[in-house]
């Protein structure tokens, strides 16, 4: 992703700057190809979701405590 990509309004109007702060800090080492990119935000996708996952799976657990 490029500094223009994660400067246009659409995006920065559309997720919080936590997440702008994230991607910035988890950008592909410069001059890779396309594929090593497409591969790094696959990777970097699949890390968040799983995360989001144990947050969730956290949350029911609490929740059921409670």
């Amino acid at each position: 992703m490029t500094d223009a990509f994660l400067s246009d309004p659409r995006i920065t109007s559309a997720v919080t700057p936590e997440v702008l702060a994230f991607l910035r800090q988890n950008q592909p080492a410069p001059g890779a190809d396309p594929d090593t990119e497409i591969g790094h935000w696959i990777a970097v996708t699949a890390c968040v979701l799983d995360e989001l996952a144990k947050a969730k799976q956290k949350i029911r657990e609490l929740e059921a405590d409670a």
